[in-house]
């Protein structure tokens, strides 16, 4: 049962020389490959972005859209679940938090209402029907 270990002795250390030698000469060959090839690539890289950039624009305007749109008809169903003291309850909490959302949203709709009077010489108000305006129930049970 005597003899040597079970275990094989590792081998011994690489010679950092060398390691490093080959390190940089690996390195030198993919510079060296990247630079002839970067034609290739180019032209490579210029073909998918003309076969798949328009579609993933789409994608883009598609999801975007269905994201709008989803969240919309969440609103809307809170809304007319909870009654409109809900949305406005969200918006007070909301504007608790940051005041300067409160201060930024006012002065656009400020701004908003000034620009459609000057472009329609009218007032925003008049502009939206009676029944929405009023908030009647015959309205708000349509939606």
């Amino acid at each position: 049962m005597g003899g040597g270990p079970s275990i094989p002795e590792p081998p011994p250390p690489p010679d950092p020389r060398k390691a490093a030698l080959a390190n940089e000469l690996f390195y030198r060959s993919s510079v060296s490959t990247y630079l002839e090839k970067q034609g290739e690539f180019a032209a490579e890289e210029a073909r998918l972005r003309e076969k798949y950039y328009p579609r993933q624009r789409e994608l883009e305007r598609e999801f975007a859209a269905q994201d709008a749109e989803a969240q919309a008809r969440s609103a809307l169903e809170t809304e007319r679940k909870y009654g409109a003291q809900r949305s406005l309850e969200n918006l007070r909490r909301q504007y608790e938090l940051n005041p300067q959302a409160f201060a930024l949203n006012r002065a656009m709709g400020q701004q908003i209402s000034r620009d459609f009077a000057r472009t329609y010489g009218a007032n925003p108000m008049e502009s939206v029907p009676g029944a929405v305006r009023s908030g009647r129930e015959e309205f708000l049970g349509a939606v």
